[in-house]
C-alpha cells in the first residue's frame, strides 16, 4: 500500500505473505517516496510490527525549527546528523530530528524531519560509512528534499 504522493512525499508498506512464518513480525517491505527519489534505492526485509509504530511515533513528534527549516538542505542536514551523532562521544545523542527506521540506517540512508508550523521538511540522504572514523562521510552527499503542509503529513500518518 502506498500512502502520500511520490513526488512530494509517501510510504509503502507492504506485508510479503511468502516472507512469513506466521503473523508475529509481519515481514515486508518499507520505502519512502521523497520528492521521486526512492529510500532505500534496494528491496530489504523489513519488520513492519516493529518499524510502523515507532515511525508513526515519529512523524507525529516532528520538531518545530524555523532556522533549520530556513537553511539551505546541505547545511540543514549536516547540522542535524552532527545533532544526531555528534563527533564528540561525551555529547548524547538527540534522536529528536530523526525519522529514520532502523532498517534504512542499516542501509546507510539517513532522514531527518521537522516543520516551521505548518509546512514539514524532509531531508533524505544515501551516505557512505566510514568505519576508521565511526560516522557516515557527508562530503560530496546528495540530499533530497520534501516539503510538505504538516496536514497532509498528518494524514499519511493516519493512513498508516
Amino acid at each position: 500500500m502506498i500512502v502520500g504522493d511520490p513526488y512530494k512525499f509517501a510510504i509503502v508498506r507492504e506485508e510479503i505473505k511468502e516472507w512469513n512464518i506466521n503473523n508475529t513480525f509481519s515481514n515486508g517491505v518499507l520505502l519512502f517516496f521523497i520528492n521521486g527519489a526512492i529510500f532505500p534505492q534496494e528491496v530489504i526485509t523489513v519488520s513492519l510490527n516493529c518499524e510502523l509504530r515507532p515511525l508513526k511515533d515519529k512523524l507525529k513528534q516532528l520538531c518545530t525549527n524555523q532556522e533549520l527549516f530556513d537553511a539551505p538542505k546541505e547545511v540543514a542536514f549536516r547540522k542535524l546528523y552532527d545533532i544526531t551523532y555528534p563527533k564528540n562521544i561525551e555529547i548524547d545523542n538527540d534522536y529528536r530530528f530523526d525519522i529514520t527506521p532502523p532498517s534504512f540506517l542499516d542501509n546507510n540512508c539517513c532522514i531527518f524531519g521537522f516543520n516551521n508550523g505548518s509546512q514539514v521538511k524532509i531531508l533524505a540522504a544515501k551516505l557512505n560509512y566510514k568505519r576508521s572514523k565511526g560516522r557516515h562521510e557527508l562530503d560530496k552527499i546528495t540530499v533530497i528534499e520534501a516539503v510538505l503542509p504538516v496536514e497532509e503529513l498528518n494524514e499519511i500518518v493516519r493512513q498508516l
